[in-house]
């Protein structure tokens, strides 16, 4: 169901919320029509929710002969499934972009949308291997030659000695999320930063290419986190 019907849906039954009191037949029927609809569109994706509406459907209206009024705790109660219902297509239509990290944006977004999905990739992870040189940088400002790749990370983040941690390593599950982002690290630069290079990566596919640009954006997330 797109937004509209389901906006569409909403806006119907907020209205019906403010009818004048007493409603006739032909409301009635028109509102549990309505419901019963939006229940039948929304069976396949959502049962359990379409099962509600179709139960809270049967008890929305009340019987004070002789009038019929709605009963206010069932329309609440359908007007929240709605809200749900919107509250999900826009968290899975929210732009894939929103989730990407800034500087890989400014790097990568292009590149993707131009169809050029091995060098999106690539750049990405050259860009986190420019991010983590600054941090090296800012932490050695007098080290004349700064390390690179899957050195940089090993000197960056070693195991015993690091010259910043990525986690708490006064325990053993910190220690073991701090060797684990450096092992990812390391690896991207081993495996992922130039994927050109390898006669099999060079047709990434558009889906291969958003899953590594995901995946560097964790890793500049993740690195966002260091208290310097």
């Amino acid at each position: 169901m797109d937004i509209n019907r389901l906006n569409t849906y909403y806006k119907f039954l907020r209205e019906m919320t403010h009818r004048p009191t007493p409603l006739n037949y032909g409301d009635v029927q028109n509102t549990k029509n309505f419901i019963l609809s939006l229940a039948t569109e929304i069976e396949e994706d959502q049962p359990l929710l379409s099962n509600h509406l179709k139960k809270w459907n049967e008890q929305l209206f009340i019987k004070i002969v002789p009038y019929i009024q709605i009963n206010p705790f069932m329309m609440g109660r359908i007007l929240e499934i709605l809200g749900l219902l919107l509250e999900q297509h826009q968290r899975k239509n929210k732009p894939i972009w929103s989730h990407i990290h800034p500087r890989i944006i400014s790097v990568s977004k292009k590149l993707y949308l131009d169809g050029h999905y091995a060098n999106a990739a690539e750049d990405a992870f050259i860009e986190v291997n420019a991010y983590i040189k600054e941090l090296y940088s800012a932490l050695n400002p007098n080290e004349p030659k700064i390390p690179d790749g899957v050195t940089l990370m090993n000197k960056l983040f070693s195991e015993d000695c690091p010259l910043v941690s990525i986690h708490d390593r006064s325990t053993q599950t910190g220690r073991d999320i701090h060797n684990g982002y450096r092992f990812m690290l390391g690896g991207a630069m081993s495996a992922l930063r130039n994927p050109k290079a390898h006669s099999n990566e060079e047709k990434l596919s558009p889906e291969e290419a958003m899953r590594r640009l995901m995946f560097a954006s964790m890793l500049m997330y993740k690195i966002d986190e260091i208290d310097l």
